[in-house]
């Protein structure tokens, strides 16, 4: 294919020829193109677009050879290109590895960031290696600021979320928001973790940059994540472990109605080996037309057959007939897994609108 004069060629004439063109074509032309051409030129080698990215992209890097035109490319590189382009092209014993200082200058700062993330071990090396030299200094510096300015965000979040805690309506939450609220605890986990494992490969190639404010900056990130997960989001309870940190706080404001078993001041609080149907006294469940109304007596069909007819039944006949309903309506609790209070705690029922609502699923699987 004969190049087309970049001079005067237009931008469906340029998107054309990158189209058609050979990885040997695109390493011919490109360097005759001017920056803005080069960029589009990158942009058009897409992953999810070209078939032969990988070729074309190395192809069109090996075509330039002036810094402002690597880093005019550069700018429109995507995290997978960089990472090709680390393992086929830019290996330092390679005579193209010059070319990885001036696009680690126009990289952006989100592609950077991403390599961090997705990075090999070979391929951080490579980064390491270059840590000598402005362009990773600068894009460490740029890393240090931005996760500090999402540490400060996040902190402002969970600050607002532990306000929503305290201002929860115990009678109109439902179970639902409930888990929504554990799942978003658990998002602020995950946060801090990707944020430790960010700072932990920065500050693997800071320890290359002789700039000790770099390594105290990740160094102290890292450490701050690392206490924000342990002590102030904390970790769901199990078995033998209570929760602890935001799950603690969180868990403590729903089952406040139990009241709290370790206060032996409080004759009224409930311990976790208690029976379930006790804890249903906390949501003032106690008659059988409550238990009724809850679907835990679905053999009653109506509420006057709560009871005997008076004229026609003895009062102990009456007595055990309510007896054996109170009974079925415990059995029915325990065949839905509701022996005690600690299993109305382990699936979030603290009100008597939950308790209806983890009915209502239970009878939807029969």
């Amino acid at each position: 294919m004969d190049l087309p004069n970049f001079a005067s060629i237009d931008l469906a004439e340029l998107n054309n020829f990158v189209q058609k063109a050979t990885p040997d074509e695109i390493e011919s032309a490109i360097s005759k193109m001017n920056t803005d051409q080069i960029k589009e030129t990158v942009l058009q080698l897409d992953k999810g677009s070209d078939p032969k990215w990988k070729e074309r992209t190395r192809a069109a890097i090996l075509g330039l050879n002036t810094r402002p035109q690597l880093e005019a490319a550069a700018n429109k590189l995507s995290v997978d290109q960089v990472i090709e382009l680390l393992n086929k092209t830019l290996q330092v014993e390679d005579k193209h590895h010059w070319k990885l200082s001036p696009l680690l200058v126009g990289i952006s700062f989100d592609v950077f960031a991403k390599l961090l993330s997705t990075a090999s071990e070979e391929e951080l090396l490579l980064i390491q290696h270059e840590g000598v030299t402005e362009p990773v200094q600068h894009q460490l510096t740029k890393m240090s600021h931005e996760l500090n300015i999402q540490f400060e965000e996040i902190e402002k979040e969970i600050d607002t979320f532990y306000e929503e805690i305290e201002r929860i309506d115990m009678e109109q939450i439902n179970r639902e928001d409930v888990l929504e609220m554990f799942h978003k605890i658990g998002l602020y986990s995950e946060f801090f973790e990707r944020q430790f494992q960010k700072a932990n490969k920065a500050l693997a190639i800071a320890w290359n940059t002789n700039r000790p404010d770099l390594i105290e900056a990740f160094n102290k990130i890292k450490d701050s994540c690392h206490k924000y997960n342990v002590y102030g989001i904390g970790l769901p309870g199990k078995e033998e472990t209570p929760s602890s940190g935001l799950y603690s706080r969180l868990e403590d404001k729903l089952f406040s109605v139990f009241g709290d078993p370790e206060d032996t001041a409080d004759r009224d609080s409930l311990r976790d080996d208690e029976p379930a149907i006790e804890g249903l006294v906390k949501f003032s469940v106690w008659y059988l037309r409550d238990y009724w109304e809850m679907g835990l007596l679905p053999s009653i069909k109506s509420q006057k057959d709560l009871d005997l007819d008076l004229s026609k039944h003895s009062e102990s006949e009456r007595t055990r007939f309510r007896e054996d309903l109170f009974a079925q309506a415990q059995e029915n609790l325990e065949k839905i897994g509701l022996s005690t209070v600690s299993d109305l705690k382990k699936v979030f029922i603290f009100s008597k609108k939950t308790l209806q609502e983890y009915i209502q699923e239970q009878l939807l699987k029969t």
